[in-house]
């Protein structure tokens, strides 16, 4: 296992390293396309600056992006994100899984957890396509709503094997949104700087990582449960006033002055 774990992770790092355009060297590409078109039409203009790619300064821009307004709306979701993985990669196979059926049986559950993470991934892309990636969102939270507030009142037995399963189909689904459309969704909402946008994506996810594995062994599984409910309500008021606000400023924009 541990063998083909290094091999896949060794394969992925040839195909980012070999394969995957940066996106610094695609915005590099559009921002000299944007100066030829000004060269084209005005004479005598100065030439921008392009953006640096040093380490530092992309660590600066990051710093800048994670306190940007519309970035800390979104804030509360993205830690969302990695507190709900972290409890169904850990709190989830230990005191449901592991305890009724033992511990043979997580990597049969597991198994349908990622299997619906692939097939959800393709569905939600299509779905995104048809409606719109927020639909996509909101769709997820609910959800992820329901599925918690099941775990918070389900006696779990022996005999709770298909449940099992279907919890773990539906917190692979959930995840696969997460993990697709959120992602998208926040290059799209942050175009001007994709790279440190996706890097304030991540930071905020590891630290959701970091606080339910930190808390993990502290506190109990329901009281995880009712922290988990509390940053979906935040994190869906907050994602909703980001959406009406720039709602709001794109109508402003599109208005004829």
């Amino acid at each position: 296992m541990v063998g083909c774990f290094l091999a896949s992770s060794a394969a992925a790092a040839l195909i980012v390293t070999f394969l995957v355009p940066s996106l610094d060297n695609i915005a590099e590409q559009q921002q000299q396309q944007q100066q030829q078109q000004q060269q084209q039409q005005q004479s005598g203009t100065s030439s921008p600056t392009l953006p640096a790619s040093s380490v530092r300064d992309k660590l600066s821009r990051t710093a800048r992006q994670l306190v940007r307004p519309h970035q800390l709306l979104m804030t509360p979701q993205l830690i969302n994100v990695g507190l709900s993985q972290s409890f169904a990669q850990g709190e989830f196979t230990q005191a449901f899984v592991a305890c009724s059926q033992g511990v043979a049986f997580v990597g049969f559950v597991m198994m349908c957890y990622g299997g619906s993470q692939i097939l959800s991934s393709l569905l939600f892309g299509k779905l995104a396509e048809l409606t719109n990636k927020q639909a996509c969102v909101y769709t997820a939270t609910t959800a992820q709503i329901a599925l918690d507030l099941f775990l918070l009142f389900w006696t779990i037995d022996e005999s709770s094997v298909g449940p099992l399963f279907l919890t773990s189909i539906v917190s692979g689904m959930i995840d696969a949104v997460w993990n697709s459309q959120l992602l998208a969704l926040q290059g799209e909402l942050f175009p001007e700087d994709q790279v440190a946008a996706f890097a304030s994506y991540k930071v905020w996810e590891s630290l959701g990582y970091i606080v339910g594995f930190s808390y993990s062994t502290a506190v109990c599984t329901r009281h995880k449960l009712l922290v988990m409910l509390g940053l979906l309500a935040l994190s869906t008021a907050c994602f909703t006033v980001h959406n009406l606000t720039r709602r709001k400023q794109t109508k402003l924009r599109l208005e004829p002055k």
